[in-house]
C-alpha cells in the first residue's frame, strides 16, 4: 500500500510538473468544466465512508455471531464467501419478509453494476461520433 501510495505521489508530482504547476492546472480544469466533476466525487466521499463503516460494522458483526463455531467447517455452507446469505437466513430466520428484503437488495445491487455498462454503450457512439446510418467497412488493409 506504501509503494501504491508513493507511485501515486510521484504521478502526481512530475504530472504537475509538465503541466506547468498546479495553478496552471487548476485554472484549466475550471475553464474546460472540469471543476464540477470533482465537486461531484468529493461529494460523494462521505457516502464511501459510511459504506465503508456498514461493512466493517456487519463483518464484526457476523465475526461475533459465529465465533467459537465455523459454519464452513462444520459444512452448514460450502464456501465462506456464503457466509453473509447465511448471517442472514440465521438473524432473519423467523422473519421471512426480511428474508425477501435482503434477496431483492442484492437483486438490486447485481442489477447497478451491469445497467451502467448497458447505458454506456449509446454514449460511447455519440461520443465516437458514430453514424447509425453509416455503412460498416468490414474490408480490411
Amino acid at each position: 500500500m506504501i509503494i501504491m501510495f508513493e507511485g501515486m505521489l510521484l504521478l502526481l508530482i512530475f504530472g504537475l510538473i509538465a503541466v506547468d504547476g498546479p495553478v496552471t492546472m487548476w485554472n484549466t480544469a475550471l475553464n474546460d468544466g472540469k471543476i464540477d466533476q470533482l465537486r461531484a466525487i468529493l461529494l460523494n466521499i462521505p457516502i464511501v465512508v459510511l459504506f465503508a463503516v456498514l461493512h466493517v460494522a456487519i463483518g464484526l458483526v457476523s465475526y461475533v455471531y459465529f465465533r467459537g463455531c465455523d459454519p464452513r467447517r462444520s459444512d452448514e455452507i460450502p464456501r465462506y464467501d456464503m457466509l453473509l446469505p447465511f448471517l442472514v437466513l440465521k438473524l432473519f430466520e423467523n422473519i421471512p419478509v426480511l428474508r425477501g428484503l435482503f434477496l431483492s437488495v442484492i437483486f438490486a445491487a447485481a442489477l447497478r453494476l451491469v445497467l451502467p455498462t448497458l447505458d454506456m454503450f449509446p454514449g460511447l457512439q455519440h461520443d465516437l461520433g458514430i453514424d447509425e446510418s453509416a455503412s460498416i467497412n468490414t474490408e480490411f488493409a
